[in-house]
């Protein structure tokens, strides 16, 4: 049976939202396992005047179960997560030169005969940052939650990658779908740069105006009200493709 989803990421670079049945672990049809796939990132985004570069310090994933449940003991990612970014490779080098010579003594002087071999000695270091992200869970059966935030003091948005087995939907009747949504709210958006919005010498004062005012753009414009979403078919039975289409 192929069955299609819908799936709409409004600011795919900031966040991407993908959710998908486990085939790995279907052991019962009227079960169905859940796994999530949240990507955080830094996106730029062009306003009147410039663009600024922004993240998210957290949001709200809601799940709408129809014709079925989630109880609280079939929720699995309700735990701090640390999240490995690998931000590329540093690569040093140096190069060594090594002189070899000797000389000799005849009629018309001293004769040198120089040598000279090169060594070039290279190392990669792989450079990772970490973010720190706590989830915790609430909500009813019919309308779980999991809200993300970040936890480390050193960072200021939520940077990686999160794949992790989410749940199981308890299938109560058919047809039975889960509608995903993920929020954010005013304080979870975090201005990271600008161009072009305003002068090198502001003050702190109207930095800050400035910024709630670019807050309160993306949120009517692009962030509310969802930033991403995602309407997800469920069977009775072990699916035989992905349930879900991108769009």
């Amino acid at each position: 049976m192929n069955v299609h989803g819908l799936t709409e990421n409004r600011c795919a670079d900031c966040l991407f939202l993908a959710l998908r049945v486990d085939k790995a672990d279907t052991s019962s049809a009227w079960e169905v396992p859940l796994h999530l796939t949240l990507n955080f990132n830094e996106q730029w985004e062009n306003i009147a005047l410039g663009r600024v570069k922004f993240g998210l310090r957290g949001g709200e994933l809601t799940l709408t179960v129809n014709n079925g449940r989630v109880p609280y003991s079939s929720r699995f990612l309700v735990q701090d997560l640390v999240v490995s970014i690998k931000k590329g490779l540093t690569i040093s080098s140096n190069i060594e030169t090594q002189y070899d010579g000797e000389g000799t003594l005849s009629k018309e002087g001293i004769v040198a005969r120089l040598s000279s071999s090169t060594k070039k000695n290279s190392s990669k270091v792989e450079v990772e940052e970490v973010n720190s992200c706590q989830v915790s869970t609430k909500g009813s059966e019919k309308q779980p939650k999991w809200s993300f935030r970040l936890r480390s003091l050193d960072e200021l948005v939520l940077l990686g990658l999160i794949e992790n087995s989410l749940c199981y939907v308890h299938i109560e009747d058919e047809p039975c779908n889960v509608e995903a949504r993920f929020e954010v709210s005013k304080w979870d958006v975090w201005i990271l740069d600008a161009e072009g919005i305003w002068p090198r010498d502001i003050s702190a004062n109207k930095r800050a105006f400035i910024e709630r005012e670019i807050v309160f753009h993306l949120l009517s414009s692009k962030l509310q009200p969802y930033l991403s979403r995602i309407v997800l078919p469920l069977v009775n039975s072990l699916p035989e493709k992905d349930l879900e289409q991108s769009y």
